[in-house]
């Protein structure tokens, strides 16, 4: 039976939004300011109230994710913050910009408003974010497409590739539709190449680049 896609999408644009989340929709609407409209429909997503059971959804992974920034991002009198304890907060300035794109996911899962059967737009994902936190963060993405939700990543990423790469290869996510998808300017318009595995995708702007790049690496030796 097929996934009916009827959730509300939602679009993750590459710069992140949590420390310019407070007045934010009440910026647009009132001023001309130069954010586009994703960050707006995000914004609009975002202020809900807090459930009060969280989602269900993959709470060893989640929980992982919380570990490592110190806590949760939640609404708290219109401002996300960081909830470290229950009377210890961080204000969202003071956490590092990966720091913040790990503390949105875990809020857009916490909340439901990422759920099975919905679609999410992430927009480079590997922007900001320490390498090492890149395979558990990536980890959560292919973990909810395996539970029903359309995941659409755009990157220029070579580790994210591999990394999505090697977690199809787990047993847990066997059988998981993948679809590469390149695109790069051609003589008569955009030239798009896909597949179903990396290498059949042609061009990989950032293997070509790491490939040149060892190249020249090796030259220096």
């Amino acid at each position: 039976m097929g996934i009916d896609f009827a959730q509300e999408p939602v679009f993750v644009p590459s710069k992140e939004i949590v420390s310019l989340f407070e007045g934010l929709i009440g910026l647009f609407e009132k001023y001309q300011i130069q954010l586009d409209e994703t960050y707006r429909d995000l914004a609009v997503a975002i202020s809900v109230p807090e459930r009060r059971i969280p989602s269900g959804l993959l709470p060893e992974l989640l929980a992982k994710l919380s570990g490592a920034i110190g806590g949760e991002l939640i609404l708290k009198k219109g401002k996300l913050i960081l909830r470290q304890s229950e009377d210890a907060y961080l204000e969202p300035h003071l956490l590092a910009a990966g720091f913040r794109k790990l503390g949105l996911l875990l809020y857009l899962v916490r909340n439901q408003i990422i759920e099975p059967g919905g679609t999410l737009f992430w927009d480079e994902p590997e922007a900001n974010l320490n390498p090492g936190l890149m395979r558990p963060f990536i980890e959560v993405f292919v973990a909810l497409a395996a539970m029903g939700v359309q995941v659409i990543l755009a990157t220029h990423s070579l580790f994210v590739l591999r990394e999505i790469e090697i977690l199809m290869g787990d047993q847990r996510f066997k059988g998981l539709p993948t679809r590469f998808i390149a695109l790069a300017p051609g003589d008569q318009g955009v030239q798009v190449s896909s597949g179903e595995r990396p290498e059949d995708v042609d061009p990989i702007a950032a293997l070509d680049a790491d490939l040149e790049q060892s190249d020249r690496y090796m030259q220096t030796e």
